[in-house]
């Protein structure tokens, strides 16, 4: 049985107000008259979702859903359409993991194929002694990749903890459910993430400038991120690693939190250290915007953050940031602060996070949108603005009621078929898409950065 998100709300309330013709007033009553309360997501899951909406959701779903069963192939596993060379076990890892974030069981005969077609992989061993390194381009491509690694990280884990997204599991119950031979293949895949990580160093991070207690001693901190084992692999620079590689690198290793297999403290911190170093240094400053759920709204505050994103890395599209890759920085830092809340050493970098974090929020505040009839280019971008809502726990990032718009957006441009088109193909488009309308992340804990009105 499948199962979606939750119950929508009703259709929002129209408000009208007589005309004033002093021009301070409508933000008088939104903004001076309304108490502000952050970090507050209880009972706003899809806002502006009502019942004929959703049901259009779950109608989505379920043909989306079945487009991709249809797609295996008859020895468990499933192609992409490109690409299937560099990613030989990707588009059945993503597809199952899909599935399964979709509410199909891990009992069920197609994820049970699936499973047994990567035991016969290089992914199960993690034997790299089939994907030599080399300094041949062409090898690189065969070699074990992040991207497959982490995904497989995120699949097995959904086996056993697939749909309680709002409630986060603990370690032991998960790890509890877990087959022995499932959790011994977990533990494979972790030591190889935290084993091929990429390390270089960075300048110290100062929180306040009347608190320099951080940089004291040190001349420069180590960053960690991630990148294709392959491109300049045994030859790393600094322009080795990328955003989207680490990010999926950090959803595995908190997917291994949640089942019991602890990464070290000082990897968390590598990580926190490379996405605080590479967000831009200034941006644009720009008002936060809360959320009226009673209406369905968002209007702008006396609150202002600054737009600083990510870019993929220095090398690729000059730096520039991007709306995806911002994502991803937003991400990345929620989870480093959930796994570090209790580390003392944290504790000098919390100002600095949340900053970095809000500030993350401004740049798509000011830079991004989902356009009624826009070609958004790959559902990718949709499924980074799925984990920034639900891992920052916010229903509307800038004007988006985000997940409203995501889900309008996808039900415009799903094919007959069930599937969706885009830059990355049929096969990882439409998982994309799935992923984002059931709401496939997990939340972490800390509080989220939810701004409400309350009248």
């Amino acid at each position: 049985m499948l199962k979606y998100p939750t119950k929508s709300y009703k259709r929002r309330i129209i408000y009208k107000v007589a005309y004033m013709r002093q021009l301070w007033l409508p933000t008088l009553l939104f903004v001076s008259l309304t108490t502000l309360s952050v970090g507050q997501d209880k009972d706003i899951k899809n806002i502006g979702i009502d019942k004929e909406l959703q049901n259009k959701i779950n109608q989505s779903i379920e043909k989306g859903v079945t487009w991709l069963k249809a797609k295996q192939e008859a020895d468990g596993s499933f192609q992409l359409e490109a690409r299937q060379e560099r990613f030989p076990e990707g588009a059945t890892i993503i597809a199952l993991y899909t599935l399964l974030k979709c509410g199909i069981s891990r009992d069920n005969e197609i994820i049970k194929k699936g499973f047994d077609w990567l035991k016969k992989s290089p992914l199960y061993n993690l034997d790299e002694k089939l994907y030599k390194q080399s300094d041949d381009r062409e090898a690189a491509k065969k070699y074990i990749k992040t991207y497959s690694v982490s995904f497989l990280i995120l699949a097995l884990e959904a086996k056993y903890n697939s749909t309680e997204v709002v409630e986060r599991a603990t370690s032991a119950e998960v790890s509890a459910k877990m087959a022995k031979e499932d959790k011994e293949w977990l533990k494979r895949l972790h030591k190889w993430l935290v084993d091929h990580r990429y390390e270089y160093e960075g300048k110290p991070i100062v929180v306040e400038e009347k608190d320099k207690s951080t940089a004291e001693g040190q001349e420069k901190v180590k960053n960690i991120a991630w990148g294709y084992p392959g491109d300049n692999y045994l030859k790393p620079d600094d322009k080795w690693w990328d955003n989207s590689n680490t990010q999926f690198a950090v959803l595995a290793l908190e997917a291994c939190s949640r089942v019991g297999i602890a990464t070290p403290e000082e990897v968390w911190i590598g990580i926190m250290n490379h996405f605080l170093s590479r967000q831009e240094k200034e941006g644009k400053k720009v008002k936060r915007i809360a959320l009226d759920k009673e209406r369905a709204t968002t209007g702008e505050t006396d609150v202002e953050d600054e737009a600083r994103g990510w870019c993929y890395n220095p090398g690729k599209y000059q730096g520039k940031s991007t709306a995806s890759m911002t994502c991803v920085g937003i991400a990345s830092l929620t989870i480093c602060r959930a796994e570090l809340q209790k580390s003392k050493t944290y504790k000098k970098y919390s100002t600095t996070v949340e900053k970095s974090i809000r500030d993350g929020l401004g740049w798509l505040t000011n830079n991004f949108t989902i356009k009624k009839g826009w070609d958004l280019g790959s559902n990718y971008i949709l499924y980074g603005l799925e984990r920034v809502g639900v891992l920052a726990k916010t229903e509307n990032i800038g004007k988006m009621l985000w997940y409203k718009e995501g889900a309008t957006y996808l039900l415009t441009n799903q094919g007959e078929d069930g599937s969706w088109k885009g830059e990355w193909g049929i096969m990882p488009e439409t998982c994309f898409a799935l992923l984002f309308l059931s709401r496939s992340t997990f939340k972490v804990p800390g509080e989220g950065f939810q701004v409400e009105t309350k009248r």
